[in-house]
């Protein structure tokens, strides 16, 4: 197995980083990352609406899933782990299950 594209992506990476430590001050450094981060979290939930909007399943089905976050109390996916160690239970077991909510 040839390891070169992995050895020379490693390399460019680590030019990368070197070249924002010793050109650019520490604060435009931080800054810079924050709002190219914004930008590319922006394009991912514009792309993913998009998507979603395109397709009246995907859109009950995310609706569905946010009745169902509500309900539970879980925003995010890490909250379920959390809540699985309580006598809570969840208001369903799956995505397709929370479709029938009403």
């Amino acid at each position: 197995i040839d390891f070169e594209a992995v050895k020379a992506s490693l390399r460019g990476r680590a030019d990368g980083n070197l070249c924002v430590a010793e050109m650019l001050p520490p604060r435009f450094a931080a800054a810079l990352g924050v709002v190219i981060g914004a930008a590319v979290q922006t394009t991912i939930r514009a792309i993913d609406g998009a998507a979603i909007g395109a397709d009246p399943v995907q859109w009950t089905r995310r609706w569905a899933d946010q009745v169902r976050r509500i309900h539970d109390g879980c925003a995010v996916d890490e909250e379920y782990v959390l809540s699985s160690h309580s006598n809570k239970m969840p208001c369903s077991n799956s995505v397709g299950d929370s479709m029938d909510l009403d």
